[in-house]
């Protein structure tokens, strides 16, 4: 979903501010230099070119501030619970695991949980039918927290939750399902 991204920690939070000081210490101390033309006194053209040395500098240096002001005003604009300490969610497959044949599974995963409380509204319910008994036509439906299918030929079904917080997958849980007949 993201590329890697880089998070300052408190240490390296202060050596930026404070190199973005002595980035602004150095811009004023140009800019003063430049107003009092105190380093310039001798020769007119040589004063001339080394006045433009000086406000390319300065323009290279209030650059670089400003580039260091847009990344960390993004790096504040995103949202904290991206760099938190996420925990994955963990799924739970809740229902029928012994039915008749020709009767229908109901299957719940709302019994999953997100420990971290990443902040979104809800969990992302990924089931799979992994196996079925040879010339099952079964299919999950519908999708969401709550799935049931057709427990068509007696047999052992295998079906696998993975729940997702918007930011990390669950480890996948699986349900034998044995219909009998």
């Amino acid at each position: 979903m993201f590329a890697t991204m880089y998070l300052l920690t408190a240490t390296e939070t202060v050596q930026l501010a404070t190199s973005i000081r002595i980035l602004y210490k150095a811009v004023s101390t140009l800019q003063e230099d430049n107003i009092s033309g105190s380093k310039y006194n001798q020769n007119p053209r040589k004063e001339v070119n080394m006045l433009k040395h000086d406000s390319m500098q300065k323009f290279q240096m209030i650059s670089s501030l400003c580039l260091v002001m847009i990344i960390l005003t993004v790096l504040f604009m995103i949202p904290k619970e991206l760099f938190a300490d996420n925990q994955k969610p963990v799924a739970r497959i809740d229902g029928t695991l012994n039915v008749k044949q020709g009767k229908t599974v109901y299957l719940d995963g709302t019994n999953s949980s997100d420990p971290g409380a990443s902040g979104y509204a809800s969990l992302n319910y990924n089931w799979t039918l992994l196996s079925s008994p040879g010339g099952s036509t079964a299919v999950l439906s519908p999708s969401g927290a709550q799935v049931s299918f057709q427990g068509d030929v007696a047999g052992t079904y295998k079906v696998k939750l993975v729940v997702n917080n918007g930011l990390t997958d669950s480890d996948p849980v699986y349900a034998e399902i044995r219909v009998t007949e």
